[in-house]
């Protein structure tokens, strides 16, 4: 393993080396922030939050549009709560990913005016690309799950599909 998180594997790590863990971790907890991991992280609730009402809703239509407002702002809360522990956890694998000098590096070139740009331009990169993949993925299911259909009817006479 790379970085100050190689001690992980080996003998319990000394003062200096918890002290450079905690460095690191630190470290990479700024890149999430400065990256944009954290921004993609709320998108992600977003997008959970949305579909879950969307079940809520064909589960319990008699719910009133002010009550799913509500349960929204609930659901949303609670996702919040936990992302921080996401967060966390990514940025741990960033610390094992990189060391403490390519974390500082990967900071300094994300607080310049070209990584700035950077995030901004790939957060709406990816949300469309998520946007696109997931529309691809909805008509290739589809088409996929209409030619096996047709190719198990051909290949065994069966029409009970």
């Amino acid at each position: 393993m790379r970085g100050a998180s190689a001690s992980r594997d080996g003998p319990k790590a000394g003062p200096e080396e918890s002290r450079a863990e905690g460095v690191s971790l630190e470290l990479a907890l700024e890149l999430n922030r400065l990256s944009g991991t954290d921004r993609v992280i709320e998108d992600v609730i977003l997008q959970l939050t949305d579909q879950q009402i969307a079940i809520a809703r064909d589960l319990y239509a008699d719910l009133s549009g002010a009550q799913i407002q509500e349960l929204k702002e609930i659901m949303l809360e609670e996702f919040r709560a936990g992302a921080g522990s996401l967060s966390e956890d990514l940025a741990r694998a960033a610390e094992r990913i990189f060391s403490e000098g390519e974390l500082r590096d990967l900071i300094e070139f994300y607080r310049s005016p070209l990584g700035r740009r950077y995030v901004e331009g790939s957060v709406e990169l990816n949300r469309e690309a998520f946007a696109l993949t997931q529309r691809w993925a909805a008509r290739a299911s589809q088409e996929a799950m209409r030619r096996a259909v047709e190719r198990f009817r051909r290949a065994t006479s069966d029409d009970s599909l």
